[in-house]
């Protein structure tokens, strides 16, 4: 068996640093796509002065995804324009990321998929799909006025 030079072990090391590189790249964008943000922006110009944060929880530990190993819930409030969204999409770009399974939807959506799988006769399957992901973003509680029945779907089913 023929040995290597040091410079081409180099050159194949460094060719598979580079492909590895790439497929997780590949991978975080896949994950961001799958999650269907709305719009992605540059959080840097977000204004903090409009954030009021619970004494339990900082910034950094808010960013740094905590509330997730700690499977707690994270509820913003605040008027329209506010940044709820703008924050809640940064919190799962930074979770995709990381590697984990993202999905951002509107409380519409949601309803409209349960109300869906009931019709269908697939409420456990769309559970169990909702279930796998690592982190579940449900925006615009509050502001989406739903029919009896969908509020129903999505009280029963978020327990």
């Amino acid at each position: 068996m023929q040995r290597c030079s040091p410079e081409i072990l180099e050159f194949i090391d460094d060719m598979l640093c580079r492909e590895l590189e790439m497929r997780k790249t590949s991978r975080i964008s896949s994950s961001i796509r799958q999650a269907g943000f709305p719009r992605l922006k540059d959080f840097s110009t977000f204004n903090w002065n409009e954030v009021t944060m619970p004494e339990q929880m900082d910034r950094n530990r808010m960013l740094e995804l905590d509330f997730m190993n700690r499977k707690e819930t994270l509820v913003f409030y605040g008027v329209c324009g506010s940044g709820k969204t703008f924050l809640a999409t940064e919190l799962g770009l930074r979770a995709c990321r990381k590697g984990l399974k993202v999905k951002f939807l509107t409380l519409s959506d949601l309803a409209v998929q349960l109300s869906k799988a009931v019709t269908n006769g697939t409420v456990e399957k769309t559970l169990a799909a909702i279930s796998r992901f690592d982190l579940l973003i449900i925006d615009e509680w509050g502001y989406t006025q739903l029919d009896r029945n969908s509020a129903q779907y999505v009280c029963v089913q978020s327990h």
